[in-house]
């Protein structure tokens, strides 16, 4: 646990490195498997500890509490790093015993209780406006008349300016009986609209449901709260006050689970006797089981149930006690299985989340690592840019595969498949984010009607045989469906059985072997049917570790003797993808056997393209001000961004970003503002206003300056600094030439030696003055720019000479250069890789608490810490030696400093059997190395 505790402060900061004496694989938690000894380094200090005798969670805190004490962080991020030590501690011990937060805990509550003190309002970010999505009736908002549509403006004395939804609903709610303001903008008016509001307990559904036809009833279930199964049988009893409906559809898909005892309480609602669920603590060696009670009149109601591979926890109770108990029809996906009880303890600040018992289905039936197995398996088919043909059977790991999972109770496995596949043809749709709560009938909910309404019965056994020439029919209709589609492409998909014995010849190639980041390719694949039997309805699917070329599908169709087809298995290279080569092996299978009939292996590599590299700098305009060049309470100022793309693409698309970090006591007014094409080498001007409304507490404000490449879905961003300062008054006039008395002389935004430094000022020449405030003197600078120094660090020069200035930039996305790596290859059997090159933080630009960390499939293996860099010192050299995983690598090197976005470089490397290889050469030439 000390060691688990360890690597999850480094996992959360950069500056912290864990170096075991050993290398360890993956996941070693048992005591024989852990060093004796390890390397910690934090920032610049580095110190060894033995470890090798720490066993029992006394000594866990004892040695943790020893480094800390070695180390000697402040206060407030010793605590910052024990929260983090602890929750790496609790990793290991399964996925779900976790330390929450004071913040998550509190989210915790309110999605378990239903209830909070709100306004009764639901929102979201809108074209970058915090937006009104709805009124919940009977609520503060809706008395105050607010409605669908508005844009929260300001929330009390904040700018809503680029906030977060999670940020906005933190404002907004509060204790009941507290009071909080909106300004509002609504279509159609000129100026806010102020809105005072007193908060109310707020109850909010986890149930959407609809009569459907007047006979049956459709009932989603979101998360399982405790009012769940109230919500259910109250919508039920006035829907239907005198007789039940003659069925009702469940839908769990989606619901990860939540209250347990709502789940035994719904399942409850539909069983008349047995046991619903039965809980195995480990500690004890007990076994709680509870039971269901009858007198509810749905008990006797024709029942289905859909479930997806997200529908977990508490909705796989429900599911597992209603298909165990053969009293409800499942249809969709396997579950997730996940099959245990966490108990939360509160703490002083925030809660521990610990995994104490395995819950098991009603006749001891395992859940955990297992899921459950629908009755009727639901596979869509996707129709854009192709037919693409589902997978059905075991090809979802869910719960199994978390790391540290743990595995199931004596339970016992159950290992019934399912009793009928269908695939059905549906475009994925999505309900309509504006319309809360809608909902939305797609096909799985309209077969589980036509089900209930062609084969009612009590028990699932008789609903399934019953209902079996339907789906026949239905299944076969889809089947027709996929054939017109087909057939749309030249392809027969006419039906049979098949061959005991085929004779399949196939080929696959990629159209390219290099693709570049962005562009599309396809697999062409070709198949020859030199058997004597007709083999019908055949695709070929790919299976690969790249998510990107992995379950991919085309239509090659029914093959009679003698006959070939193909066809072309369409994918996309991810725009910001990094250089990599992949194997893909491509199967061929017939209907909706899941068992190839041929097979083979291709390759199939992408270039990284080259990308926008962004820096930015700002300065202050108080011209409405007292032009004094600083911030002061009361001063609205503009802040004048220069946005320079110093990379090697153009900017495609981009958003420019300034948010408030101090709370009340700034005000964004402007903040936002869109642009497109920037070029390698242009600038942007870009002007956002902001308000000091109040001295902040700790007398700095603060804010951050961003840019969103929207199209490489990147974001930089850096946290600026600007300190209180009083009142100077207005600078007096200055004229005259001055030389740097020394080189460099740092030249800052604003006449205060904590302003951020905006250039240097090389070389013998001079500048023009054009103003005083004190000690300090305004400067005109090339570009039409301005900027403040020192006087004393100034000396009056004659006509004659420019003096050099440099620019320098308040964020610089680091470039990380990647100049020469062994071995050169994408792919291949070795066993080790160095990686060598240079991290250049950019001329003139100070990188402050910087260093370089490399990544090995998301593990820190390395890092170098390089601390505070002068501007003259923007290059450093790095060099890395490491063992390789088995399977595909994800090498990322990461320039990292503070208060801003870090500079990686990403690789992959495939290390697969002896004499494979890709040289990298060719690829690494053309893209300059990965920046």
């Amino acid at each position: 646990m000390l060691l688990s505790a360890l690597q999850g402060m480094e996992e959360q900061y950069d500056w912290v490195l864990v170096k075991p004496s050993v290398d360890l694989d993956e996941g070693a938690t048992r005591t024989e498997d852990l060093p004796e000894r390890i390397e910690v380094r934090m920032r610049g200090r580095t110190a060894g500890f033995e470890i090798g005798g720490v066993e029992d969670l006394f000594q866990v805190v004892w040695q943790l509490s020893e480094i800390f004490a070695g180390f000697g962080p402040p206060p407030e991020e010793a605590r910052k790093l024990e929260d983090a030590a602890i929750q790496g501690m609790l990793t290991v011990l399964d996925p779900h015993t976790s330390y929450l937060d004071e913040t998550e805990y509190k989210e915790m509550k309110l999605s378990t209780e239903g209830s909070f003190g709100g306004l009764g309002i639901v929102i979201s970010v809108r074209s970058g406006k915090l937006t009104v999505m709805s009124v919940m009736a009977g609520t503060p908002a809706a008395r105050a008349g607010l409605l669908k549509g508005d844009v929260i403006r300001r929330i009390d004395q904040e700018s809503t300016v680029n906030l977060l939804v999670n940020e906005a609903v933190s404002r907004l709610r509060g204790k009941p009986g507290t009071q909080v303001t909106l300004w509002i903008s609504r279509e159609g008016e000129d100026g806010l609209r102020e809105v005072p509001l007193t908060r109310e307990i707020i109850e909010v559904a986890s149930v959407t449901a609809k009569d459907l036809d007047g006979l049956f009833a459709y009932v989603r279930v979101k998360n399982f709260q405790q009012s769940t199964a109230d919500e259910v049988k109250g919508f039920l009893d006035r829907t239907w006050p005198d007789l039940p409906p003659a069925g009702i559809v469940l839908d769990l898909r989606g619901n990860s689970g939540g209250v347990m005892s709502s789940a035994v309480k719904l399942a409850d609602l539909f069983l008349p006797e047995g046991s619903i669920v039965t809980t195995v603590e480990k500690v004890r060696r007990g076994q709680d089981t509870d039971e269901a009670e009858t007198g509810d009149r749905y008990e006797e109601c024709s029942l289905v149930v859909l479930v997806d591979h997200a529908s977990a926890s508490a909705s796989e109770i429900v599911t597992g006690a209603l298909k165990y108990r053969n009293r409800a029809l499942v249809m969709g996906q396997r579950t997730f299985g996940k099959g245990s009880v966490q108990y939360v303890n509160e703490l002083h600040r925030g809660a521990l989340k610990l995994t104490v018992a395995q819950y098991v289905g009603p006749d001891m039936e395992a859940i955990q690592g297992a899921g459950i197995e629908p009755h009727v398996e639901l596979r869509r088919v996707g129709t854009s840019k192709g037919v693409k043909l589902p997978s059905f059977g075991d090809d979802f790991a869910g719960e199994r595969a978390l790391p540290y999972h743990l595995d199931r109770t004596s339970a016992r496995p159950v290992q019934d498949a399912p009793a009928f596949f269908m695939r059905f043809v549906e475009d994925q749709q999505e309900p309509d984010p504006d319309e809360y709560d809608a909902v939305f009938i797609d096909h799985a909910v309209l077969l589980a009607w036509s089900v209930l309404s062609y084969a009612p019965a009590r028990t699932a056994s008789a609903m399934l045989d019953r209902a079996l020439p339907l789906l026949r029919e239905v299944g076969e209709w889809e089947e027709e469906v996929i054939g017109d589609l087909a057939l749309a492409e030249g392809k027969d998909w006419s039906s049979g059985e098949v061959p005991l014995k085929t004779d399949l010849v196939m080929t696959a190639r990629p159209d390219r072997e290099w693709l570049s980041g962005g562009e599309e390719g396809y697999f062409l694949v070709s198949v020859l049917n030199r058997g004597s039997a007709t083999v019908p309805r055949l695709h070929a699917r790919t299976e690969s570790e790249a998510s990107r070329l992995d379950r991919k599908s085309c239509l090659l169709g029914t093959l009679r003797p003698g006959e070939g087809a193909s066809c072309r298995i369409r994918f996309k290279m991810p725009v910001s993808s990094p250089a990599r080569m992949d194997q893909v092996f491509v199967d061929v299978l017939s209907g909706t056997d899941e068992e190839a009939l041929a097979g083979t292996a291709v390759e199939v590599g992408c270039r990284e393209s080259p990308r926008p590299r962004l820096a930015f700098s700002y300065r202050l305009d108080d011209a409405k001000g007292n032009r004094d060049g600083l911030f002061q309470v009361g001063e609205a100022v503009d802040v004048l961004v220069r946005i320079r793309n110093v990379g090697r693409a153009t900017l495609e698309k981009g958003l420019a970003t300034a948010k408030d970090l101090s709370g009340p006591a700034l005000y964004v007014d402007s903040g936002r503002e869109e642009f497109e094409g920037l070029h390698t080498g242009a600038e942007l001007p870009v002007r956002f206003s902001i308000t000091a409304q109040s001295l902040p507490e700790d007398g700095t404000w603060r804010f951050e300056l961003g840019v969103v490449d929207v199209t490489g879905r990147r974001h930089v961003s850096g946290t600026q600094e600007m300190p209180v300062t009083r009142d100077a008054g207005p600078p007096v006039p200055e004229s005259g030439r001055y030389a740097p008395s020394r080189s460099p002389v740092p030249v800052r935004i604003a006449p205060n030696d904590q302003a951020p430094v905006t250039g240097l000022l090389l070389g013998d020449g001079a500048v023009e003055a054009s103003g005083r405030l004190g000690e300090w003197l305004r400067l005109e600078l090339p570009g039409s720019l301005q900027g403040w120094a020192p006087k004393g660090e100034l000396v009056e020069a004659g006509p004659g000479g420019h003096a050099s200035f440099v620019d320098t930039w308040v964020v610089l996305e680091p470039a990380v250069r990647v100049e020469r790596r062994i071995p050169d290859s994408f792919l291949g059997a070795e066993s080790r890789m160095t990686l060598a090159g240079h991290v250049d933080f950019g001329v003139g630009h100070s990188a402050a608490e910087s260093g370089v960390a490399l990544y090995l499939n998301g593990r820190k293996l390395d890092m170098a810490w390089l601390g505070d860099l002068p501007p003259e010192r923007h290059q450093v050299p790095f060099r890395f030696d490491f063992d390789l995983d088995e399977g595909v690598n994800q090498i990322v090197v990461t320039a990292f400093q503070k208060n801003q976005s870090p500079g990686y470089a990403a690789l992959y490397y495939n290390r697969v059997g002896v004499g494979a290889g890709t040289s990298a050469s060719t690829a690494l030439a053309e893209q300059g190395g990965a920046k």
